[in-house]
């Protein structure tokens, strides 16, 4: 799954994690991927424990975060920890502001990245094998070339909101973060960093699929996702040659009758706070939203 942050990428990411014939990076694994997980005690494992302790604390610590993120120890989570064994993520820059770092990971080759991610997958599917396996993060639309080289084979959901939209929600949530470890609050500095990390980041990705064409890319709207569901789910499945059983309708309806869209809570933003406008924000995206159903 990939996209721009905000835009849904988790509840889509969810909902393929709920279909039997995918094995998703669960996060507790994701966090210690050794010893590699055993099939026999895959789901008793003790350290699926310390990771939803640790997730209760985050709550506790930081109770705006329950609303803001869906974090669950056995459920299918970000590729941020494997890519930040290799101090190359861009997450990182979602926890504390260093420029010069963030100035070095646009340009970094990102190659040796995503040969160690596939290399801890070989490790935790050594004795859990998948069928297929699902991965997501926002963050790999800065580098998909260097994915695609390490998995030749890989597709991609990709998720499209407005990006008027999506920026305020990401400065919100950047700005919480990083407010956790550091009293530095300059919300414009902010607004204008991230707006222009993301345009470079869809820039990229656009321009990786056009090159390589749209075969590899099924699309889903943010809106349709929040509305629609399953019915999307099957339109992005059918785009990209993949079975939508009878079993996999069953359990994504499952886990969407679970997850309602904001039964987490409310997140509250306002795109000015970062001194951004819409329109500053969509001419930065007029590309992409030329090409792409980025509505709602």
């Amino acid at each position: 799954m990939i996209g721009l942050p905000r835009t849904g990428t988790t509840a889509l990411s969810q909902l393929v994690a709920a279909d039997p014939q995918f094995r998703s990076l669960r996060m507790w694994e994701s966090q210690q991927p050794t010893p590699p997980p055993e099939a026999d005690t895959q789901h008793t494992d003790p350290r699926i424990a310390q990771a939803e302790a640790g997730i209760t604390m985050l709550y506790q610590m930081f109770p705006l975060m329950k609303s803001l993120y869906n974090s669950e120890a056995t459920a299918a989570t970000e590729c941020q920890d494997l890519m930040g064994m290799s101090f190359r993520t861009f997450h990182f820059d979602g926890v504390v502001r260093v420029p010069s770092y963030l100035a070095w990971l646009m340009e970094c080759d990102m190659g040796e990245t995503y040969t160690f991610h596939r290399r801890v997958l070989k490790l935790l599917q050594w004795h859990c094998k998948p069928n297929l396996w699902h991965l997501k993060t926002p963050v790999h639309i800065f580098a998909l070339d260097a994915l695609v080289d390490a998995y030749p084979n890989a597709k991609f959901m990709w998720s499209h909101r407005d990006p008027a939209m999506v920026m305020g929600s990401v400065c919100s949530l950047v700005k919480y973060v990083r407010s956790w470890s550091s009293d530095r609050d300059d919300a414009h500095e902010l607004g204008a960093e991230q707006l222009a990390s993301w345009a470079e980041g869809v820039r990229r990705a656009t321009d990786f699929r056009l090159r390589v064409g749209d075969e590899r890319f099924a699309d889903v709207s943010f809106a349709e996702l929040q509305t629609n569901p399953v019915n999307t789910l099957e339109r992005a499945y059918k785009t990209l040659g993949l079975t939508f059983s009878d079993a996999t309708v069953r359990s994504v309806e499952t886990w969407a009758r679970g997850h309602k869209p904001g039964s987490r809570g409310a997140h509250d933003y306002d795109l000015d706070d970062y001194g951004l406008t819409p329109d500053q924000v969509r001419a930065s995206f007029a590309d992409y939203l030329a090409a792409y159903d980025a509505t709602g």
